[in-house]
């Protein structure tokens, strides 16, 4: 489920990005959205982690 979860945020997130491509983007907007990239990352590293080694 978390997997799942991840994706649809990480898919969301991106084609949010995309609509917004060329459009003046506050500072601190950019700026959330690179931590909720690195918190995915984050999440994703840690899951993969806790799997492979049990």
């Amino acid at each position: 489920m978390i997997a799942v979860g991840l994706v649809g945020h990480a898919t969301g997130m991106g084609l949010k990005q995309q609509l917004q491509r060329g459009q003046p983007q506050p500072w601190w907007s950019r700026v959330l959205a690179w931590m909720c990239w690195l918190a995915t990352a984050g999440l994703v590293a840690g899951l993969a982690w806790r799997v492979m080694n049990g």
